[in-house]
C-alpha cells in the first residue's frame, strides 16, 4: 500500500509560473506530489499558512572547499581561488580523505537545510575527487551533476589522458583559464566528452588577466574563443548561466 501524506492550510506557488495558491492543500504520494487544490480539507497536517515553493537547484557550486569559504574574504581572485597556489587550493591539497569527506558532507548538509535538492558542482582532485563526491552522493537525497577537474595542468604531459579518466568518473568536465588550453586540447576534450555523451562546463572571464592574456594569444576574450566549442554550460563571474545545446 502506498504511504499518502496530506498537508493542508499552505500558500503553494505551483508550476513553472509559479501561481500562487492560498488557502490550499497538496497530497504526496510515495515521494511524488500527485494533487494539489484548494477546497477546503478537515484531514492532513496543518501547515497554518506556511509557504511551499519548489526546492532550489544551484548549478554551480564547489562544495570541497565549502567550509572555508570565509577565508578567502579580502584576497582577490587569483589569490582566493588561483590554481595552483591561490588559498583554496593550499586547503585541498592539504586536506585527508577523511577531511576531504567531512568537508563535502557539511557541504551537502548545508545545501539541504537551504532548501536545495539538486546542485552541479566543479570537484577538483581529478577523477579521486569525482569518485569521492559520487559515493557520498549515493547516500544522500540530492540530485547532482558533476564536473571533474583535473589535477594537472593544460600543456602538461599526460593532461588529455588524466581528463579522460575525470570524465569517466564524472559528469562531465569543468575548466578554467581558456587562454591556458590551445585549440587543439579544447577540441579533443570536446570530442572525448561528446562521445561519451557527456558536458563541457567552463569558468570564464573570471579575472581580468585571463581575459588579457586570452585576446593577446589567441585574439578574442575568453566567452567568444569558448563559444566556438559550443560547451554544455558556460559560468561568468556573476554566476549567470548559459545552456548551450
Amino acid at each position: 500500500m502506498k504511504e499518502r501524506i496530506i498537508f493542508r492550510n499552505a500558500t503553494i506557488l505551483e508550476g513553472p509560473d509559479l501561481k500562487v495558491r492560498e488557502e490550499a492543500y497538496l497530497v504526496v504520494e510515495t515521494d511524488q506530489i500527485i494533487d494539489i487544490g484548494v477546497t477546503p480539507l478537515s484531514e492532513g497536517m496543518d501547515l497554518e499558512g506556511a509557504l511551499v515553493i519548489p526546492a532550489f537547484v544551484n548549478a554551480h557550486t564547489h562544495i570541497g572547499d565549502g567550509i572555508a569559504k570565509e577565508a578567502g574574504v579580502g584576497l582577490s581572485t587569483e589569490e582566493a581561488v588561483g590554481p595552483p597556489d591561490g588559498l583554496k587550493y593550499r586547503y585541498l591539497n592539504e586536506l585527508s580523505a577523511e577531511g576531504l569527506r567531512r568537508s563535502l558532507e557539511s557541504a551537502i548538509e548545508e545545501l539541504l537545510r537551504n532548501g536545495i535538492t539538486a546542485f552541479g558542482d566543479f570537484r577538483e582532485g581529478g577523477a579521486p575527487g569525482a569518485l569521492a563526491l559520487k559515493s557520498i552522493m549515493a547516500e544522500k537525497p540530492l540530485k547532482t551533476v558533476i564536473f571533474g577537474a583535473a589535477m594537472g595542468n593544460p600543456g602538461q604531459e599526460g593532461y588529455l589522458s588524466e581528463q579522460e579518466e575525470v570524465a569517466g568518473a564524472a559528469h562531465g568536465l569543468g575548466i578554467g583559464d581558456v587562454a591556458l588550453f590551445s585549440e587543439t586540447e579544447l577540441a579533443s576534450l570536446k570530442g572525448m566528452l561528446a562521445a561519451r555523451g557527456k558536458k563541457l562546463a567552463v569558468h570564464g572571464a573570471e579575472t581580468k588577466a585571463a581575459q588579457e592574456l586570452c585576446v593577446k594569444t589567441w585574439g578574442s576574450s575568453e566567452i567568444i574563443r569558448i563559444l566556438g566549442f559550443s560547451p554544455g554550460l558556460v559560468y561568468t563571474p556573476d554566476q549567470s548561466l548559459s545552456r548551450r545545446s
